[in-house]
């Protein structure tokens, strides 16, 4: 058996349970892996990923760390707050369906709040998400 990367299908995973809540998308205006400058506020960003082997003797196995950014362009935190507790709670902790893969974990990191320094108006919402998989045989 070769390895292979759960990057794409994580990403599939997430955008799937992001883009299926109700509750969310009535929150942002979109869900995208690649916002311009002309994607309206709010919205969600699936963002940077990294990936580190999680091997043991019997099985290939991935630690894979997805980053969700928040944006939002309302004065102080609240509505982004409100858009990264939902996806908190779509993620953290919860069964996900990756193709090619069972997964084992999902796990919310440091959720980090700023402005981003190119758009002062903006309040921007990191939040990485380590997803452990294991390959299926």
């Amino acid at each position: 058996m070769i390895a292979s990367s759960p990057a794409e299908p994580i990403q599939v995973a997430v955008y799937e349970r992001l883009a299926g809540d109700a509750a969310l998308t009535d929150l942002v205006t979109t869900i995208v892996d690649d916002a311009d400058k002309n994607t309206p506020y709010p919205h969600v960003t699936i963002g940077e990923s990294a990936e580190a082997p999680d091997n043991a003797h019997d099985r290939f196995g991935r630690l894979t760390v997805v980053t969700m950014h928040v944006w939002s362009t309302q004065p102080g935190y609240q509505e982004a707050n409100r858009i990264t507790s939902r996806i908190v709670q779509l993620l953290d902790h919860q069964a996900l369906t990756v193709a090619g893969h069972a997964v084992v974990s999902v796990r919310a990191g440091t959720i980090t709040r700023m402005r981003d320094p190119r758009e002062p108006f903006a309040r921007h919402v990191v939040v990485p998400f380590t997803i452990q998989t294991k390959q299926h045989d």
